[in-house]
């Protein structure tokens, strides 16, 4: 499996594709796999409290659509409701509830059979940022961790 890399910019708080000489660079793992699951939003379930107040539930546009209209493979959801805890403070609460969006986010991977499974582990590093650690056991065993340091917070 090939897919265009991505690399988090924390000069600009923002991912981006990353160039391989004047080509776009390539990656043979499942990197932007899991950058894609958990830094775009997700829609919010009808009881999510949604952190500006209004009543935009965000999400990908085809999960506006009802599961059972859509066809097989577009019925997992897209992206994790971690936009939900934007403005939430870094407490241990709030670091259980990062894990278990980042893990629901993820779970996609192992019931499509990408991965046997995923493990979440997110702290609080420091002041503003967030570190994600997501270790996925492949198919054939072997695991593979990715890291990933993102700003938390306005």
């Amino acid at each position: 499996m090939v897919d265009l890399a991505l690399q988090y910019d924390s000069r600009f708080g923002a991912w981006d594709l990353v160039l391989d000489g004047a080509d776009l660079a390539a990656d043979e793992g499942l990197e932007t796999a899991v950058v894609l699951s958990l830094f775009n939003n997700a829609r919010a379930k009808a009881d999510d409290s949604i952190p500006d107040g209004t009543t935009n539930r965000r999400g990908w546009w085809a999960d506006n659509a009802e599961p059972k209209t859509r066809p097989t493979a577009l019925q997992d959801r897209h992206g994790s409701r971690l936009w939900l805890l934007s403005r939430e403070k870094q407490t241990s609460s709030v670091l259980t509830r990062v894990q278990e969006y980042a893990a629901e986010a993820l779970a996609w991977m192992v019931e499509d059979a990408w991965v046997k499974s995923v493990k979440v582990t997110a702290s609080f590093p420091a002041t503003g940022w967030c570190v994600f650690v997501v270790d996925l056991t492949k198919l054939d065993g072997t695991t593979v961790s990715y890291t990933h340091k993102v700003a938390w917070g306005a």
